[in-house]
């Protein structure tokens, strides 16, 4: 799992794009995936929450609508 790049996003949270890869020892079989991690977090540097999207669009889409929501 290598991260590609993070987006601080601002008000605490960042989207953190991810490469998921690995290769089968019997087949030879690689596998690649592209996936996405929204982080909350809070002012002292703990994660409040954690969300996994399926991609980056997701990813943003979600950060969007989440600050759009009252406190």
């Amino acid at each position: 799992l290598d991260p590609v790049e993070v987006f601080d996003i601002g008000g605490g949270r960042y989207v953190t794009d991810l490469r998921l890869w690995g290769k089968g020892k019997r087949s030879g079989a690689e596998v690649e995936q592209r996936l996405a991690l929204l982080y909350d977090v809070r002012p002292d540097g703990k994660v409040r929450r954690v969300q996994m999207l399926p991609d980056m669009a997701a990813a943003m889409s979600a950060a969007e609508s989440s600050a759009a929501k009252p406190a």
